[in-house]
């Protein structure tokens, strides 16, 4: 197939750009299509055409939008398929949730996070419910920025840990992306119950993947780790009203580098996933972190939804408030006594 010409790249980019846009306005809909066409009449011949234009006279389906950038990206210049595919700022709106918030989706981890309120149902009404605005939602591994951006975008003050680089530099850009810069505090470490660099031996993968820390004498990438309460004295942060905790294993290394903070008054609630497919050098981690918010004064609740097997996610309540029961309760999120 004869490589298409250096213009068609730019043509290409503001193409895919418009047509991963939600909420395009009708009137730029028959443009949309005429230049659709009109690149794929360049670039397609034989059977395939005519089923792609079909497609376009319909709408476009996801799997016909797919072979027609097949066909497009195979008849680019490798170098300029690599450009096309890294300069796409593609974004998605989340779903499923009142406000409207959009995320970079470069990567197909990082699209699957528009479904963070359909996956984590409770996460969602919890952040509507329990947090006030200018309450202090301390969000530990934060991945590319779901909950942090809709507790930023309701008035919360969010302070964010995410160690993975590729999962830290799109929670930076989707911040900026949604104008929430103003109430953002983002921090790119992890944290545990030392100070120090985790020697993981590999970094995590594409954008919008979970990875998994793990405390080893060596290996080639260094992870900066440290305590949550001395970060919270070295930068100075505001005391947290509530803290989402997901760290896939790291949980009680996390709260035990955690005692001072979980001390503050200040402190009303903390959601905690426990996902026992991940590996841990913790033992029975389920029993340690009831026991963890017991001696803290924080009566745990278990979320009786499940996501998936050997998944658990508990709401600790320094003072069990029945008005938040009641809310998370009518909207389809159960709650047990996990003493």
């Amino acid at each position: 197939m004869r490589p298409i010409r250096p213009q068609m790249r730019a043509r290409l980019l503001a193409l895919l750009e418009r047509a991963q846009r939600k909420g395009r306005a009708s009137d730029e809909a028959p443009s949309f299509r005429h230049e659709l066409q009109r690149m794929v009449e360049t670039i397609v011949s034989g059977a395939g055409q005519a089923e792609i234009r079909s497609a376009i006279r319909k709408g476009v389906s996801a799997e016909q939008w797919s072979a027609m950038l097949r066909a497009v990206l195979d008849a680019l210049h490798p170098y300029d398929a690599i450009t096309v595919l890294s300069e796409a700022e593609v974004t998605r709106t989340l779903e499923g949730i009142a406000e409207r918030i959009v995320i970079y989706t470069g990567t197909r981890a990082s699209n699957m996070r528009i479904q963070a309120a359909s996956k984590e149902p409770w996460t969602y009404q919890w952040i509507r419910a329990a947090i006030s605005p200018g309450e202090v939602l301390y969000d530990i591994g934060a991945n590319v920025g779901g909950y942090s951006l809709i507790a930023l975008s309701r008035g919360a003050k969010v302070v964010a840990f995410e160690p993975h680089h590729e999962n830290f530099r799109e929670l930076c850009r989707n911040v900026g992306l949604n104008k929430l810069e103003a109430g953002a505090i983002l921090i790119p470490a992890a944290l545990s119950e030392r100070r120090g660099a985790l020697r993981n031996p590999a970094f995590g993968g594409p954008a919008g993947q979970s990875m998994a820390l793990e405390e080893r004498e060596s290996g080639p990438v260094s992870i900066i780790a440290g305590r949550l309460d001395e970060m919270r004295e070295d930068f100075r942060l505001p005391a947290p009203n509530h803290i989402k905790i997901d760290v896939d294993g790291f949980e009680l290394k996390v709260l035990n580098g955690a005692q001072q903070t979980f001390a503050l008054r200040e402190l009303r609630t903390c959601l905690i996933e426990i996902d026992l497919r991940a590996e841990s050098p913790d033992g029975d981690r389920p029993t340690g972190v009831r026991k963890f918010f017991a001696g803290h004064g924080f009566t745990p609740f278990a979320v009786t939804n499940q996501m998936a097997e050997g998944v658990n996610y508990l709401i600790a309540m320094r003072e069990p408030s029945a008005a938040l029961k009641d809310v998370l309760e009518a909207n389809g999120i159960g709650l047990k006594a996990a003493g």
